[in-house]
């Protein structure tokens, strides 16, 4: 048999295997790794969900995963935004996203959730191991310093978001100051109302922002 039919061979094979959607085993395909000197640690995650999906599309794995983690703080500063990577592979279109939660005022030995709510694409015939790596791109702190390898750009993205943040929260602040709790109302009203206006980007939500 020939190189090219016995590859086809193989591509129906895997595709038979995975022609009806199934069930992810987080615990043994969806790997978390945060460097040893990380920020943040793993207190638990949603192994057990039932949520997350595989299924097949043509030669790739269609990865629909449900899960949540459990991060404490494990430094000595406040964190106001965490970014995730979420790889499963590299180089192939759709094959990494990530998670990011701005908006956070976690202290020291605090704990917090991360939603992770993606669709990634695999190709079918890769190597063994772990379908999916979840690992540490950023974390952004109170005084705006930042932690970790900032593989997708996060730190100017959530320092931008921070900014924002505190910029609101200063308007706001003096709104209720100045003109009292019915003016306050209003005016958030009216804001969320301008953020329903815009244009909307084909976006995962996670606690805030999610970005793929």
């Amino acid at each position: 048999m020939c190189m090219r039919s016995s590859v086809a061979v193989l591509l129906l094979a895997a595709c038979g295997a995975w022609a009806q959607e199934a069930a992810f085993d987080s615990r043994t395909s969806l790997k978390i790794d945060f460097p040893k000197d990380s920020p943040v640690a793993v207190v638990s995650a949603d192994w057990d969900g039932g949520e997350s999906r595989v299924s097949a599309r043509g030669s790739a794995m269609v990865l629909d995963l449900r899960t949540s983690l459990m991060l404490r703080n494990s430094g000595s500063q406040r964190i106001r935004g965490v970014s995730l990577l979420v790889l499963a592979q590299e180089v192939s279109p759709g094959g990494r996203a990530s998670v990011t939660v701005p908006s956070l005022d976690v202290g020291p030995g605090d704990t917090f959730p991360v939603r992770i709510d993606l669709r990634l694409l695999r190709p079918l015939l890769v190597g063994g191991g772990p379908m999916v790596q979840v690992s540490l791109d950023g974390v952004l702190y109170s005084d705006l310093s930042f932690f970790g390898p900032n593989r997708l750009n996060s730190r100017r993205t959530m320092t931008v978001w921070e900014m924002e943040a505190r910029r609101d929260r200063l308007h706001f602040k003096s709104v209720l100051t100045t003109q009292g709790a019915d003016a306050l109302q209003k005016t958030v009203l009216r804001s969320l109302a301008r953020l329903d206006e815009r244009p909307r980007l084909d976006v995962r939500v996670s606690r805030g922002r999610s970005t793929n």
